[in-house]
């Protein structure tokens, strides 16, 4: 019995059949080996695909590069390549062309037309219209077919995300080279409070300007190499599709919506850029003043009643001013915002091209006016 129970208990390991394991463990990395396979095939393919529509979009819609501007901006600010376009933005699609020197629509200057000089930010450079589209360009048609005996010739230097500051840095060289005889700067509140926050620069502006208020700009190696590739206009539509516009139309509905402007300029800090404004461009200066309005313009009051104090400011140094509030106001009870785009904002955003037509119109009435 002892016996028996000993043979019991110590039976032998069970075999294990080497050809099987191996076999298994083969099978698992042939898996690995097809799955990493697959991974590759995919990227590859990704990554040629994208290529192939960046390129193929670029070629045909987007192809615009950054140059830093010698003769006008002294190599402070970028400005578009010239004969290179741009279909952009969220707000809006358009073609612009870039010309010498930072021009944004491209032409040859004529002698023999009378030059109107347009200076501003985004709001100038207008890329969410296409060139005959904005008002710079509405404006020369209309003017030149009604008045074949007086042309004039419109310049548009519009420069997205410039101030006063650089207007001022660089007048000289803009008077310089496009010797304009009328020079209209559109501004807006913002224009004014960006310089109100530098102390440092209005204490320069009174003493007078001598050297450029701006700091160079500078791209990053990655931004340098994708300007290069002249695929700029590629990545910023692929981020605007990426953020959404849903998203972006809800984050800013509500920042938006208010018609109330913080009176935060103090009457010296506009009049002193003003006069340095005056300063340079004397009796040719004209300002087109551009005011926000927010929910539909709903709440805004009529333009009896609206008051500003940098329209106050411009009445009381004599600056010719092309106020817009009148007929955005009217527009908007018309249901026909001058603000905004389908997958914007309709109160508020850049002009769209009711907006451009509306601009255009008004300086029309003041050259009638000044004949």
């Amino acid at each position: 019995m002892k016996s028996l129970t000993k043979q019991a208990t110590t039976m032998p390991d069970p075999v294990t059949n080497p050809e099987t394991t191996t076999g298994s463990q083969g099978q698992v990395t042939t898996q690995l080996k097809k799955l990493i396979k697959l991974v590759q095939i995919w990227t590859v393919s990704g990554i040629a695909s994208f290529l192939m529509i960046m390129i193929f979009y670029t070629l045909l819609f987007g192809h615009n590069q950054l140059i830093p501007n010698e003769r006008i901006y002294e190599n402070y600010r970028y400005v578009g390549k010239p004969n290179t376009y741009q279909l952009s933005s969220i707000e809006g699609y358009g073609i612009t062309t870039y010309g010498e020197n930072g021009l944004i629509v491209n032409k040859t200057l004529n002698p023999e037309a009378k030059r109107l000089l347009f200076i501003g930010d985004s709001f100038v450079k207008a890329v969410q219209v296409s060139d005959q589209d904005k008002f710079t360009e509405v404006l020369e048609h209309e003017w030149n077919s009604l008045h074949p005996d007086q042309p004039v010739q419109s310049l548009n230097l519009g420069l997205g995300g410039q101030h006063i500051d650089t207007y001022l840095s660089f007048s000289q060289n803009m008077d310089d080279y496009f010797q304009p005889d009328l020079v209209f700067i559109v501004l807006n509140r913002n224009d004014f409070e960006n310089l109100a926050d530098e102390q440092a620069k209005l204490t320069a502006i009174n003493q007078g300007v001598d050297k450029p208020l701006v700091e160079a700009e500078e791209m990053s190696y990655f931004e340098y190499a994708v300007n290069y590739l002249g695929v700029r206009s590629f990545f910023g539509q692929l981020q605007a599709q990426t953020y959404g516009f849903l998203k972006q139309q809800n984050a800013s509905n509500q920042a938006l919506a208010s018609t109330e402007q913080p009176d935060i300029l103090r009457k010296d800090d506009v009049a002193v850029q003003l006069k340095a404004l005056k300063q340079i461009w004397g009796q040719r200066l004209v300002i087109i003043y551009v005011t926000w309005f927010g929910d539909m313009a709903k709440d805004a009051p009529s333009p009896d009643t609206f008051e500003d104090n940098v329209l106050i400011e411009l009445e009381q140094q004599g600056i010719p001013v092309i106020n817009l509030y009148p007929s955005f106001w009217n527009a908007f009870k018309q249901y026909k915002p001058p603000f905004g785009f389908d997958n914007s904002n309709l109160g508020r955003g850049h002009l769209n091209q009711y907006g451009h037509y509306l601009v255009a119109q008004e300086i029309m009435k003041y050259l009638e006016n000044r004949r």
